[in-house]
């Protein structure tokens, strides 16, 4: 997922991928520590982690594989803006206009030849 957004955003996303990664002893970077992947991750598993503050828990499976969380707190301008939007917007690229700034930073790439 770093290295995604890595080739994406660069270093303008907080963190790159070579600075997102665990040490021998399994204990994250700091990077990795910060980043919402890993707060879901180990949220109720970690007691190192910092808990989360606009997200809950909404399933877990028995083996801890997959988490789903349920976003708080949604707007009532956000509900509205995604209920504006119909049923087009589930299959094209549709963002509200609060990431403009941040997807304004993309720097998309082209696929190698082979790769």
């Amino acid at each position: 997922m770093a290295r995604i957004g890595s080739s994406v955003y660069g270093d303008r996303i907080g963190c790159d991928a070579p600075h997102f990664y665990m040490d021998h002893n399994g204990t994250p970077s700091a990077c990795m520590r910060d980043s919402l992947l890993w707060r879901m991750h180990s949220e109720r598993l970690d007691k190192n982690a910092e808990p989360l503050q606009h997200f809950e828990e909404a399933f877990t499976t028995s083996n801890k594989m997959v988490r789903i969380f349920r976003v708080l707190e949604v707007s009532k301008q956000s509900k509205e803006w995604r209920s504006d939007q119909g049923i087009g917007c589930a299959s094209n690229e549709c963002y509200p206009p609060a990431l403009a700034p941040t997807l304004a930073l993309k720097q998309s790439y082209k696929q190698l030849h082979g790769l």
